[in-house]
């Protein structure tokens, strides 16, 4: 718990909103973990606890932990999922939603980035074309409507740049639009998960 500490120091404020635990050490006791994130949020120095880049097995087995020995549990995920990248949906989305976790998104890929996947890239700005809008505001504006409960985290550095990803927020997207987009990013079936509907949830929708 240093990092928390030397973060509020550094902050000047008694408490944060969300501490999210990254790559949670599997070789690490639940106990050791969940004890002392426990003491934080009851101390008020947390409001709510999160966790990012942690297998679905892991976060699940924790949060159970936390219910049968009256811990604190992980409230919200964070994770990297996008047109881009929806190897999230394998596991991690589902283990999401069974243990009611809110997800925030990080590393959707910024307009110049975007060139690297050209496939979905061409699909997004066809749709980008219709509604006058960017690439990565179509990439948003396709998040919002696969999964309206995750929040993105962008970056901007200006305030333009932030008004500018608000227009997602406007963008319409047919269903056609998703089956197209997810079709260029479609996701191969890891073992066990083949019979299973949510991993090809988008591409039938």
């Amino acid at each position: 718990m240093d990092s928390l500490e030397s973060s509020l120091r550094r902050l000047d404020r008694p408490w944060v909103d969300i501490f999210y635990v990254h790559q949670c050490d599997a070789a690490a006791t639940l106990t050791k973990m969940m004890v002392p994130l426990t003491s934080a949020v009851k101390a008020t120095h947390i409001r709510y606890l999160g966790v990012s880049d942690t297998p679905a097995w892991y976060v699940a087995e924790a949060n159970c932990h936390a219910y049968y020995a009256r811990h604190c549990r992980f409230v919200v995920y964070r994770g990297t999922w996008s047109a881009y990248s929806r190897d999230f949906e394998h596991e991690i989305q589902p283990m999401c939603k069974a243990h009611e976790l809110g997800v925030t998104l990080c590393d959707i890929p910024e307009e110049a980035e975007a060139i690297r996947y050209r496939i979905v890239t061409q699909e997004l700005r066809k749709v980008a074309t219709k509604a006058d809008a960017t690439i990565a505001n179509t990439a948003l504006a396709y998040m919002k409507h696969v999964s309206p409960e995750a929040v993105p985290i962008v970056r901007v550095s200006s305030v333009e740049q932030l008004e500018s990803r608000v227009q997602a927020l406007h963008i319409k997207i047919t269903a056609s639009d998703i089956r197209q987009i997810a079709a260029a990013a479609r996701i191969r079936p890891i073992f066990s998960h083949e019979p299973l509907p949510y991993t090809r949830q988008q591409d039938a929708a």
